[in-house]
């Protein structure tokens, strides 16, 4: 059973969902968007999903998603946790939902005879408990796997994904959910992941363990147990590519690393709250990994309802000391993932392209650059004329327009034609000087 003094301190906390996506880092992925989940339950504060510069953390209101203002669905728990499929949507997990947005422009899909809803599937009892708590899309969009808190004891449900041929039904395996026999009685089932052998990765928040799940037999077993004290409050799970598991520590404010058969517990980094804004605690709730392989978590910031204190961190796993707050003061900040850029060509991240990108194209030019950053607008870590046409062809972009509208109505060709000779001179005297101006 759950205490009654984590249902007293943490009742905030049990709402909280984790991790969707894996983001294995590689070196020719492209620039993307942070998509952060909120939800607050009072109405004090927004909830739904956060789109900021995975970069800068400049905030985009274009391609935000309000799951509460779905249309159709009435009153929602808030928006716990976030996925994106390979098809670039977004999906969210709401209380007994289970919603689905179009990934540009944050519009609701119709599933199931839903017309403009977004509801892609629907808890399968009476509400009872907290609803889904997480969501996970698989690489090949065949597949959606969602943690379910209704009834009286936890599962993970199994559907057919965005690119199957029913999208939405539920799969039964070996008879039911995953977990609905399990080898050991979880306590609060909570994130999920893929285990680098290809099993499903599932955090028991109360129980102090982390699952590992068969998802051809439904078979389980206790991958992570007796967490080494202080460890409390497994949440999030990511995993790096060299297959290092990473996992919140929601209670205690910590991050743990793993070697990639869930042995070997170390000390990642510590998540410092702040005395004067968070008196409980930095509680942070998810993670993922960026295109340059550094760790971005979402933290609530917070244990009450109606606080605005949660925040998105970058941190340097070479150094975790080196942690970088790129957006804060935020509703409760469940969960976090990576999209494709709303703004490809937005070189210093403020929300349109324009001739300043260019600028900072041009001082970068021929240089070799974490992948994703600065103007790798491609992801594949230097600094060139690729980079150059991803600005050109999305030039004066702020979401709404498309990339064909931005090229037929693109600057002049003549003074294109100069900037890429100037660009040229740039980059030979760049080289020759062994100096990029």
């Amino acid at each position: 059973m759950r205490s009654t003094m984590k249902q007293a301190t943490f009742v905030v906390l049990q709402l909280v969902t984790s991790w969707s996506v894996v983001f294995h880092c590689t070196q020719d992925a492209a620039r993307a968007d942070i998509l952060v989940s909120t939800f607050d339950l009072t109405g004090m504060a927004p909830s739904g999903i956060l789109r900021f510069d995975e970069q800068t953390g400049t905030q985009f209101t274009i391609g935000d998603v309000p799951p509460m203002a779905a249309p159709g669905l009435g009153p929602t728990s808030g928006a716990t946790d976030v996925g994106v499929g390979p098809n670039g949507n977004i999906f969210v997990a709401d209380g007994g939902s289970i919603l689905h947005f179009e990934g540009t422009t944050g519009a609701p899909l119709d599933e199931q005879g839903h017309p403009g809803d977004g509801l892609f599937v629907s808890v399968p009892v009476a509400a009872q408990g907290e609803g889904f708590r997480s969501v996970l899309v698989d690489d090949t969009g065949q597949r959606l796997y969602a943690v379910d808190n209704t009834g009286t004891s936890d599962v993970v449900r199994v559907y057919e994904g965005p690119l199957s041929a029913n999208p939405g039904t539920e799969i039964l395996v070996n008879g039911g959910p995953l977990l609905a026999t399990p080898s050991t009685t979880p306590t609060t089932l909570s994130a999920m992941a893929f285990a680098p052998d290809g099993r499903l990765l599932v955090s028991d928040l109360d129980g102090r363990k982390v699952f590992a799940v068969d998802l051809t037999t439904g078979a389980d077993s206790v991958f992570i147990d007796n967490f080494a004290t202080p460890f409390s409050g497994p949440n999030g799970i990511a995993v790096d590519e060299n297959d290092t598991i990473y996992v919140v520590d929601l209670y205690v404010g910590a991050i743990y690393m793993f070697d990639s058969d869930g042995t070997n517990q170390q000390l990642f980094a510590d998540i410092p709250k702040d005395p004067t804004t968070e008196p409980d605690g930095s509680f942070p709730s998810d993670i993922t990994f960026d295109a340059n392989g550094d760790l971005l978590v979402a933290a609530l910031g917070g244990v009450q309802f109606g606080e605005t204190k949660g925040r998105v961190i970058r941190i340097d796993p070479s150094n975790p000391l080196a942690q970088v707050t790129l957006a804060e003061n935020l509703p409760l900040a469940g969960g976090i993932a990576l999209i494709d850029d709303l703004l490809p060509g937005d070189y210093d991240g403020n929300g349109i392209v324009e001739p300043g990108d260019y600028q900072v194209w041009k001082s970068q030019l021929g240089m070799a650059v974490g992948p994703s950053t600065g103007a790798d607008g491609n992801g594949d870590g230097v600094v060139n004329l690729a980079d150059y046409t991803i600005w050109r062809d999305t030039l004066g972009a702020t979401g709404f327009d498309t990339v064909s509208e931005l090229r037929a109505n693109r600057i002049p060709e003549p003074a294109t034609s100069v900037l890429i000779v100037a660009a040229m001179g740039a980059l030979k005297i760049g080289f020759s000087r062994r100096i990029i101006r």
